[in-house]
């Protein structure tokens, strides 16, 4: 009876949001039960904000063929399914609510892929167990940052790779001590990112944001940090860039406000 009514809420719910045009056109409802939100999106209403999300994880897809995966800050599985629909040979995805851990584990538990409540400055996971690790609009989150990175340093194999987005603060807040935003315990600065990533790894590169600052005192940090030598990677150059080797395909990072890395040891 409980799980007829609340299906039946859920169907209320959907009904009179003004974006149910947007749904999925396969939306399988008995599956919803996760209210999608600027910080925790839902695969159920792909808008610009789900879209924005999603390209990140494919942009990572590249990295994943025939890996051992670890997603940490999951959400609702979307990316992490995408991944394993895109080559991975497992993947784990961790989040700290369980509601979204259950979302997750209803929609893609057939696909093979273990969801886990867990705290990301604790990952419960054996050293060096997986080959890639993927963070995505989660290092914001943490109060302790600096432990997270040194955890996902800890499970990632000798050869494995992080691939990591976070918010720009020349975007977002670039004069506040604390991002306006309230569920963002900090937003970094091109030097504060990648100073907490190379304490951990030997090898970092950050991607500059293709969007401009709607702020002058972000447009200004970002002339004044260049100014000083530290100039990311342009992602505009082309389609594909060559780092170390590696083979790169840009073509996800188009229109992104947040700064994308990749790192290893």
């Amino acid at each position: 009876m409980f799980a007829r009514l609340r299906k039946l809420f859920y169907q209320m719910v959907l009904w009179f949001r003004p974006d149910r045009g947007n749904m999925s056109p396969d939306f399988p409802d008995e599956n919803f039960v996760y209210h999608h939100t600027p910080e925790r999106v839902s695969p159920d209403f792909p808008d610009e904000n789900f879209v924005n999300h999603l390209k990140q994880y494919q942009f990572a897809a590249q990295f994943a063929r025939g890996k051992d995966v670890l997603d940490v800050g999951s959400g609702t599985g979307y990316g992490a399914a995408y991944l394993k629909g895109h080559g991975a040979k497992s993947v784990t995805g961790i989040d700290n609510s369980a509601e979204a851990v259950g979302f997750a584990k209803r929609r893609y538990g057939k696909d093979k892929i273990d969801f886990l409540q867990m705290d990301a400055h604790n990952i419960q996971l054996h050293d060096q167990s997986v080959d890639l690790v993927t963070s995505f609009e989660s290092l914001e989150h943490l109060a302790r940052p600096a432990e997270n990175l040194a955890e996902i340093k800890r499970v990632l194999r000798a050869d494995g790779m992080l691939v990591l987005s976070t918010p720009n603060k020349e975007i977002f807040s670039p004069d506040k001590d604390r991002p306006d935003n309230p569920f963002h315990f900090y937003e970094f600065s091109f030097e504060e990112l990648h100073g907490l990533l190379t304490a951990q790894f030997g090898h970092v590169y950050l991607f500059e944001t293709r969007l401009e600052s709607p702020f002058e005192t972000g447009r200004a940090m970002k002339r004044k940090r260049q100014e000083r030598g530290c100039v990311g990677l342009d992602g505009t150059s082309g389609s594909t860039i060559t780092i170390e080797g590696r083979l790169i395909h840009l073509e996800h990072l188009h229109n992104t406000h947040s700064f994308m890395a990749l790192a290893w040891a």
